[in-house]
């Protein structure tokens, strides 16, 4: 049941359309020739979607309409003029007073960041030597219970008292 469920989508759309390759082709006859509920969809489909559009008349194209095609094609711009015209275009509807804001604002912060940067990291270079510190005078001071129980023999104790 599973490959006919896999074969179904093939032959409503590759197989239908004559597009399948040679493998696809000869698997799909090949199941059709076992398989009857496989053959009716085919025989359905064909007969509803492939039919009916075989028996539609092709009308010819008026000649106006080609020639109106064709003047449009010929009096495209090429792509760089297109280009070129889209800037001109985008030139005029920023003006320079306009990025006169956006421009500052560019210098504020290409000035500013680096000392906010230096800042921030000699924050961290201190917090991280005070931390240090901390755990230098913890591992000095011990975890006897005699300097627990003597409040001024602990230099933390001292720190903060």
């Amino acid at each position: 049941m599973n490959n006919c469920e896999n074969l179904r989508e093939l032959i409503l759309t590759d197989y239908l359309d004559g597009e399948a390759d040679d493998k696809a082709r000869a698997a799909v006859d090949a199941h059709l020739l076992q398989c009857a509920d496989c053959r009716s969809l085919l025989k359905e489909a064909q007969e509803g979607f492939v039919m009916p559009l075989e028996t539609v008349a092709r009308e010819a194209v008026p000649a106006e309409i080609w020639i109106s095609l064709q003047d449009r094609i010929s009096a495209r711009t090429s792509w760089a003029e297109r280009l070129r015209e889209f800037f001109g275009h985008m030139a005029g509807e920023f003006s320079y007073v306009k990025l006169v804001p956006v421009l500052g604002m560019a210098a504020v912060m290409l000035l500013t960041g680096p000392v906010i940067l230096q800042n921030s990291r000699t924050i961290q270079a201190k917090e991280k030597a005070q931390q240090e510190y901390l755990v230098g005078l913890l591992a000095s001071s011990g975890n006897s219970s005699e300097a627990a129980s003597d409040a001024a023999a602990n230099p933390i104790e001292e720190y903060f008292l």
